[in-house]
């Protein structure tokens, strides 16, 4: 989903021809594009900046910029900060169009604070799993993310 949402390609109302609603069903302010939907939108914009103060990443302003953005910056980088961005990017991506689609057709509202929470939950139960030698976590970031020694322990060859 991550990357139809870089290349525009999600069934957002903008793109989708009939008589339908063009207007955000997050915020009810903009016509409803990807841009908007995922990095424009007052509703949105503010899981992301709870999101990155949590892992500590400041996204680009631009909605055009933060995939080329993480491409540059993330990709094939495997230590305890890059990789909690990652997970922020793809969740809330994934978290904002679910939202999305509850709102169109299930009639179903989350509140912004639930949806951060579940990010932020998410986030941490995919670090509290990550067991490989080649990522450290330091003090700060298992103090940060709520992970205790044993979950984000680094696993050496003799004991994988």
């Amino acid at each position: 989903m991550l990357w139809l949402a870089a290349r525009g390609r999600l069934n957002t109302a903008d793109r989708v021809h009939g008589e339908i609603c063009t207007r955000c069903v997050l915020c009810n302010e903009d016509e409803e594009t990807h841009g908007h939907l995922f990095f424009n939108c007052s509703f949105t914009a503010g899981i992301w900046a709870v999101t990155g103060r949590r892992a500590q990443v400041r996204w680009p302003a631009n909605d055009q910029d933060i995939f080329h953005w993480a491409s540059l910056n993330l990709q094939g980088i495997l230590d305890a900060k890059h990789i909690i961005a990652k997970l922020i990017l793809s969740s809330t991506v994934y978290f904002v169009w679910y939202e999305r689609n509850n709102r169109i057709f299930k009639h179903q509202f989350t509140p912004r604070e639930q949806i951060q929470k579940d990010i932020i939950g998410l986030v941490r139960d995919r670090l509290s799993t990550i067991l490989t030698s080649k990522i450290h976590f330091s003090s700060i970031i298992r103090d940060d993310w709520g992970l205790t020694g044993e979950e984000a322990r680094v696993i050496g060859p003799a004991q994988a």
